[in-house]
């Protein structure tokens, strides 16, 4: 598996159940990594009644764990934070070099998956968002590229998942956008030629033994739509992408897609932060001026 420290949030809500069997089923599989479970407990006063809400969050945490994914329990951390949820999974994120985040969101909840979304461009890891109702299956993988080096970097990491589920294939999504793009068949032709050099070009280097990767090319005004489009017409079971920044600027620019797909997707979607490098704790910590300390709508 491409992760070894794995980070699931936990809501202490009903979307747990599915996160948890999510986390077992596809996250950990046969090579179960270091699994490390993260409830952060809302602010209150300390003392004698806050270590009772310590010990009763995680007496919570554990039956879930029980319940919804037995084999993990095994190798389980339980770790129990208190304050705003976004700093708490952040800052453990970085102090135990966690490299995949893993969190769901309510089926229904309002609000656009802000603290996933958030945490995609913050966080010192990958982020791995699961809906609540997503099947516990990985079959078929939809890569979104814009054939830069960031977007390989997420190529590598679905082969690499791939490889180790034992998938045979994967899809590959070019969405392209041109506002002067003319519609003539000569012209579209040309681009069609340039879409196909520009895939081949982009493989190379890139270790695919093993997995067949498909390419889809798209054009649309609106690529975050098409993605989805393209990840039901193909029945993918998952989306992988990369932030492609580490500051809210750069989000801004270059992972508005990424965020999107996020926001709208009933798919897992997972967000991969630039293969094998990591924020440290300083990092992180020092970052909290870009994400502010607003109300975060949580999962």
């Amino acid at each position: 598996m491409p992760f070894q420290r794995a980070l699931v949030a936990l809501s202490l809500s009903d979307a747990d159940a599915d996160l948890l069997r999510y986390a077992a089923a596809v996250v950990a599989g046969d090579e179960a990594p270091s699994i490390r479970f993260l409830h952060v407990l809302p602010p209150k006063a300390g003392g004698v009644a806050g270590e009772a809400r310590r010990s009763t969050a995680e007496a919570a945490v554990a039956t879930l764990i029980e319940q919804h994914a037995p084999g993990l329990m095994p190798q389980a951390v339980i770790e129990i934070g208190e304050g705003a949820r976004i700093d708490g999974v952040l800052q453990s994120a970085a102090a135990n070099g966690s490299d995949v985040i893993v969190l769901g969101h309510r089926r229904g909840r309002s609000g656009r998956r802000s603290l996933a979304r958030r945490l995609a461009l913050m966080a010192p890891s990958s982020v791995w968002l699961v809906p609540q109702g997503s099947a516990s299956t990985l079959t078929r993988m939809l890569v979104p590229t814009d054939f830069s080096e960031h977007s390989a970097d997420a190529l590598r990491l679905a082969l690499t998942l791939a490889r180790a589920r034992g998938l045979s294939q994967l899809t590959l999504v070019h969405v392209r956008f041109d506002s002067s793009l003319s519609t003539y068949p000569e012209h579209s032709a040309e681009f069609a030629i340039a879409e196909e050099d520009d895939f081949h070009h982009f493989l190379e280097g890139i270790d695919v033994r093993g997995v067949h990767v498909d390419a889809v090319f798209e054009d649309s005004a609106q690529p975050t739509l098409a993605i989805l489009r393209v990840a039901e017409r193909v029945k993918s079971d998952l989306i992988v992408m990369n932030t492609r920044g580490r500051s809210a600027a750069a989000a801004v620019l270059l992972g508005s897609v990424t965020s999107e797909v996020m926001a709208a997707s009933h798919l897992p979607v997972l967000a991969v932060k630039h293969y094998g490098r990591q924020m440290s704790m300083r990092d992180v910590l020092l970052s909290s001026q870009f994400w502010g300390r607003g109300d975060v709508k949580t999962s």
